[in-house]
């Protein structure tokens, strides 16, 4: 929901698995089907809302295209396997500045204080620019880094807008 200066959203994800078989392994550890012992579902559900913040450029009124962005959301998190339940709450912060005319660079933390159960959910450090040098056309670029010392990853991308309300987006992660 924008707002001028300010802007609120939310989202609510699902997933369910439907029934998977629940197996114990052969003499040697290894998964054998024919040992089923019936079945088990999951499920996850995340609900999340977000607040931004545009800050005014300058003695401008309005948020103009180098004013700088500011924003975090609030998420539940919950899981459920075989009956067994988990959840929640985790916070992500991020920023947004312009670096020129055609550039924007941006940084965000993902899943502060976030432990599901005994496990932390995964916190990372991401940032990242895009390029929107081109008319209708952005060139985005990513790299994370993980909290839990795994291996960092870059991603980078696409988006051409095709009409105001439609964006066609590609990329590799």
């Amino acid at each position: 929901l924008p707002g001028g200066r300010h802007t609120v959203g939310g989202s609510v994800l699902l997933f369910r698995s439907g029934d998977l078989d629940r197996a114990v392994g052969d003499a040697s550890g290894d998964y054998d089907p024919t040992l089923s012992v019936g079945t088990f579902t999951t499920s996850n559900l995340v609900g999340a809302v977000t607040y931004a913040y545009t800050m005014r450029a300058g003695a401008s009124p309005a948020p103009t295209r180098d004013a700088m962005r500011v924003g975090a959301t609030v998420k539940l998190v919950r899981d459920v396997v075989d009956g067994q339940a988990a959840q929640a709450v985790a916070v992500d912060v991020g920023a947004q500045a312009a670096l020129g005319s055609s550039l924007r660079a941006g940084v965000a933390v993902a899943n502060l204080g976030g432990k599901l159960g005994a496990d932390s959910l995964p916190g990372s450090l991401r940032a990242g620019v895009v390029y929107e040098g081109i008319k209708k056309l952005k060139i985005p670029v990513e790299i994370t880094l993980p909290f839990d010392k795994s291996r960092f990853k870059v991603g980078g991308g696409v988006e051409f807008q095709v009409l105001d309300w439609l964006a066609v987006r590609g990329g590799v992660h």
